[in-house]
């Protein structure tokens, strides 16, 4: 099994299980720090988080929001790198922007 993913500048998407107990536990610490550093710099996105499952919605995010977003984006891309066979990259018709196209590498 693999970790689906997809992400542009209105959301990010993470569906499925990594086939890999180290990598999941990687993506939920991700996932999870991110939605509490939103929170604390005051960022209230909508959400949603249950088992197997995240979606973010970017939209609205203040400036320091954003770059923890990318932030986590960078961080993702790591572990696509370091573990090719826990993910599948979903490229979604949005995936010609070229700023977020170099950034998940579908260029």
């Amino acid at each position: 099994m693999r970790m689906k993913f997809r992400a542009d500048y209105d959301a990010i998407e993470i569906d499925g299980h990594a086939g890999n107990k180290i990598v999941c536990a990687m993506v939920t610490a991700l996932t999870v720090s991110l939605i509490n550093n939103l929170q604390r710099i005051g960022d209230t996105p909508a959400y949603e988080l249950r088992e197997g499952y995240f979606r973010l919605i970017r939209r609205g995010l203040s400036i320091e929001g954003d770059i923890l977003t990318d932030a986590f984006l960078y961080s993702i891309r790591g572990l696509m790198e370091s573990y090719p066979d826990c993910f599948e990259k979903a490229v979604p018709e949005w995936a010609d922007n070229p700023t977020m196209a170099q950034l998940l590498q579908y260029a």
